[in-house]
């Protein structure tokens, strides 16, 4: 995984809502084309389809099986890790035109020995940033989407994690809190590097508010105490939030707020209340209790859907494991682990719907751990925010595709697989 350089062995998450075409309320969906879902099956088998499951278009490139597609920013592309036992390599498909199977890809990256492990597109959609496992750890690099130049070698540190924070530069965070830990601006066609003068705390991806002029990332303070530190890249403000251990942390589409967790959780893991700090003022707020797993902001900000440890008051599961038994592995099922899916007005801290939710195998090992880093780069809200899609597990531990309305309405399967992410 990131952290930890071990092969991912498949993806998760997202999708939506209606037709693609058109939303619930009639409206079409911002752009100006139809949503579209990538999606990976338990063979590797890489296809998009409409939010209806028609209009199925399948990718393959020889034998690989593909994991983790993610969606360029404009909606037309996919890029995705394909892997055999003797090749592996990041690919590019143009969904845009049309798709199917004889669309022949571009193989951005392509290695026998040194296999990608996750993928993140650039703002502008003319790069692909991605992480490879070599002899010694960990590597970011970075490669022409279009395939027109080799991919660039722009940092090594393990565990490994960024954000871009315009097209050719990132926010990096490498080595964790340790005394070797590297937090800084890096760029990617030069030597140029830019480290922050902070003492790493406890955490993991760092945040770059969307229009790139502000980061968030977690220091050590005497005492010691831990802060979440939110600041201008200019050095004109700087806000900061005591947590207790270790957190992760998410930008608000509007940039106006950060949200992060505040770890309760015995084992190291940003696992605990989910908190807001206003970026103008430096006041925050309590908007989530409990042990909140993970957090994905809607696009309009409105709305975020939360993953929690059922609480024993949460009377709509019919079991509530311990908390100790539900983070093995890091986070692992036990009897079919239903965690508590909220959805929440971000203004009033009110909960719109929520349920009870089986999640795969693969997104409890392999997604929820490092949820901070993948909220980056693949997209589980709808578009029009009025949906996210999770791959849940039925009685029989089958994993389908499955769309979940926001406002409380019935769940829908629209595939059966163990990925889908949605486009912009």
């Amino acid at each position: 995984m990131l952290g930890l350089g071990l092969a991912f062995t498949g993806a998760i998450v997202v999708a939506l809502i209606g037709s693609g075409t058109i939303r619930l309320d009639g409206r079409r969906p911002p752009g100006g084309h139809a949503a579209r879902i990538a999606m990976v099956d338990a063979n590797g088998v890489l296809s998009t389809l409409l939010p209806a499951g028609t209009d199925r278009r399948v990718y393959s490139v020889g034998s690989l099986a593909f994991q983790f597609p993610a969606w360029s920013p404009d909606g037309t592309r996919i890029a995705a890790i394909g892997l055999d036992q003797a090749d592996s390599g990041v690919f590019v498909f143009d969904d845009g035109a049309g798709g199917g199977t004889a669309t022949q890809p571009v193989a951005a990256y392509r290695s026998s020995s040194a296999a990608p492990i996750y993928l993140y597109w650039s703002p502008n959609g003319r790069r692909i940033s991605f992480l490879t496992n070599e002899p010694d750890g960990l590597a970011l690099q970075v490669v022409a989407a279009d395939g027109t130049a080799p991919a660039v070698m722009v940092r090594r540190g393990q565990p490994l994690y960024w954000d871009w924070i315009d097209a050719s530069h990132v926010l990096v965070h490498s080595g964790a809190n340790s005394q070797n830990a590297f937090l800084g601006e890096v760029a990617v066609d030069t030597a140029e590097v830019a480290p922050i003068g902070a003492s790493v705390g406890a955490f993991q991806a760092p945040a770059v508010s969307p229009d790139g002029r502000s980061r968030a990332y977690v220091a050590l303070r005497e005492g010691p105490s831990t802060s979440v530190v939110v600041e201008a890249r200019d050095g004109s403000s700087r806000r900061e939030a005591r947590v207790g251990g270790a957190s992760a942390l998410g930008w608000s589409p509007a940039g106006d707020q950060l949200a992060y967790s505040d770890s309760t959780a015995p084992v190291g893991l940003p696992i605990g209340p989910l908190e807001l700090i206003d970026v103008r003022s430096g006041a925050t707020r309590l908007l989530v209790d409990g042990s909140v797993v993970a957090w994905f902001w809607a696009p309009d900000g409105r709305t975020l859907a939360v993953l929690r440890i059922p609480l024993p008051s949460d009377n709509s599961v019919a079991a509530v494991p311990a908390l100790t038994a539900a983070l093995q592995g890091p986070i692992a099922q036990t009897d079919r682990l239903s965690l508590h899916l909220l959805f929440v007005d971000v203004r009033t801290g009110a909960i719109r719907s929520h349920r009870a939710v089986r999640l795969s195998d693969l997104v409890l090992a392999q997604f929820l751990p490092f949820v901070d880093q993948y909220a980056r780069s693949h997209r589980l809200w709808s578009p029009t925010s009025d949906a996210i899609v999770l791959p849940l597990q039925d009685e029989a531990g089958a994993s389908h595709i499955t769309i979940v309305p926001a406002d409380g309405s019935a769940e829908r399967r629209i595939a059966d697989g163990i990925a889908a992410f949605w486009s912009p």
